[in-house]
């Protein structure tokens, strides 16, 4: 979520802009390649959260 500013978002090659209140959810597999560049004259600030589950039976449910 881009709390602040805009920018762009590259991953493998393919760029998706981004401006404050966007909000994107990109699936990570695994060896691709993520970055983000302040395309704007601000600061860009962004909320993101990274989740790995390492082994199935941390996904179970309880």
């Amino acid at each position: 979520m881009v709390l602040h500013g805009n920018g762009e978002f590259t991953i493998d090659g393919e760029t998706v802009s981004a401006s404050v209140d966007d909000v994107y959810v990109f699936k990570i597999i695994g060896n691709e390649e993520m970055a983000f560049e302040n395309t704007g004259n601000d600061n860009t600030s962004l909320y993101v959260q990274l989740m790995k589950i390492p082994d199935e039976k941390y996904a179970r449910n309880i």
